[in-house]
């Protein structure tokens, strides 16, 4: 085998290594949940990191307070996550001083 066909066969395998990483990244990015309240509107989860509500931007869900049932949540990113959202009823939106959400109370009953 000559340095030609080993450096070409490196080549393809690089290629394919990469092209699975891109793969496997772009399946991450997909993963989303989508939940319908009872008054109708939709919310969208992404990945456990980001939530959209009609009407407002995407918000990472770090950065935002998360009272459920009356329960203030610590851990904002898992909580979608470990959560049966089939049960939420409704959520109310609370915005902060800027006009952004900051604050979310999901209710169940």
């Amino acid at each position: 085998m000559n340095f030609k066909n080993v450096k070409k066969a490196c080549s393809i395998l690089l290629l394919f290594i990469g092209l699975q990483v891109f793969a496997q990244d772009k399946e991450k990015a997909n993963l989303f949940e989508r939940i319908e309240l009872t008054n109708g509107d939709i919310v969208i989860i992404d990945s456990n990191k980001h939530i959209k509500f009609p009407g407002y931007p995407r918000l990472a869900l770090n950065t935002m307070k998360i009272v459920y049932d009356g329960t203030q949540i610590e851990e904002n990113t898992t909580f979608f996550k470990n959560t049966n959202t089939h049960l939420f009823k409704e959520i109310e939106i609370i915005p902060g001083p800027n006009g952004t959400i900051q604050r979310i109370k999901i209710k169940t009953k």
